[in-house]
Formats: structure tokens, C-alpha cells, sequence
């Protein structure tokens, strides 16, 4: 399962990026929701919760707010990333 979210939410995070960079609030919102679903599913309420955000605000039209909030939501994916690959191994 963690193999999965890690591919998919990689994928996730850069088509996020891509819509916020395009302009496409959207594209940016779909993966955030599939983001933030599949998180939570995982029990990674930090990174839910930033994707939650960034849905919001591209729903909103917040585009540059959006933008911003991508930073944490990078930062705190990674930080996923890496517990998920040291609970896979230890």
C-alpha cells in the first residue's frame, strides 16, 4: 500500500504543481482532493490537511494564495515519503 501512495501521490503532486503553474484551478484542485483523500486513507493528516487547503483555494480562485500553500504541501510530502520508506524497511 505505502508503494502505491508513493507512486501516486508523486504523480499527484506534480500534476498539482503543473495545474498551479499552468493557471489551471481545476486541474490543481482534482489532485489536490485525490491528494488529500488518499493521505487521510494513509493516516498523513499533515499532508491531507495541506492538500485540503490547496483544493480550497484553487476552487476559490486563489491561484498565487495556492501557489504559496504548494511549498508546505512539498516539504510535507516529502517528509511522508521518507517515513513511509524507513517504516518499509525497518
Amino acid at each position: 500500500l505505502a508503494d502505491e501512495y508513493a507512486r501516486s501521490s508523486t504523480a499527484l503532486v506534480a500534476k498539482l504543481r503543473r495545474g498551479l503553474a499552468d493557471g489551471d484551478d481545476v486541474a490543481g484542485a482534482r489532485a489536490a482532493h485525490t491528494l488529500r483523500s488518499s493521505s487521510a486513507q494513509l493516516g498523513l493528516g499533515v499532508v491531507a490537511e495541506c492538500a485540503r487547503e490547496i483544493e480550497q483555494l484553487s476552487r476559490a480562485g486563489r491561484r498565487a494564495v495556492a501557489a504559496r500553500a504548494f511549498a508546505r504541501l512539498a516539504f510535507e510530502h516529502g517528509r511522508a515519503m521518507s517515513a513511509l520508506h524507513a517504516r518499509a524497511r525497518g
